[in-house]
């Protein structure tokens, strides 16, 4: 079964990529999700990233499925009172990157995040992840400030 989904992953691309909301259907696939090694450091894990949004309640898990198989996970925090709209965790399984599904999430998120009411957006990200930064810096992202270890990317929407 495991050779099986890694030569599938090989010859999946973009066709069928929807946003769903994390929920009992796609949790295990959810938490299934990891990055590659080089992100390890920069990213948490998938349990961890869903534990977050079981504690905080105004954080949403939404898996990127590509057909039945979930290739991405993404948590926004969204607090209306406190106008807070943030992309807080981005991650692609390390078997569907480089194939468009990042940038594909994080255009949802800021249409999503527009609807919800969000002006503007500001994600963090650490200095030394060119990958992330690349990434956001193509949905439209501008560096706004840089400090040793990260820097913070702005947008006005």
């Amino acid at each position: 079964k495991d050779a099986r989904e890694e030569i599938e992953a090989l010859f999946t691309y973009p066709e069928d990529t929807k946003m769903v909301r994390c929920n009992k259907k796609n949790i295990w696939d959810a938490l299934a999700i990891k990055v590659d090694i080089e992100q390890m450091e920069y990213v948490l894990e998938a349990k961890s990233s869903i534990a977050l949004c079981l504690v905080h309640k105004t954080h949403r898990a939404f898996v990127q499925m590509e057909g039945n198989r979930a290739v991405g996970l993404l948590v926004l925090d969204i607090n209306k009172k406190l106008n807070k709209y943030e992309i807080s965790i981005v991650q692609i399984d390390r078997r569907y990157q480089g194939r468009g599904y990042g940038k594909i999430m994080l255009q949802w998120a800021v249409e999503y995040l527009k609807k919800e009411g969000a002006k503007e957006l500001e994600i963090g990200v650490n200095r030394y992840n060119i990958a992330a930064q690349n990434l956001y810096q193509s949905v439209g992202f501008t560096v706004k400030s840089v400090y040793d270890e990260f820097m913070t990317l702005h947008m006005t929407l």
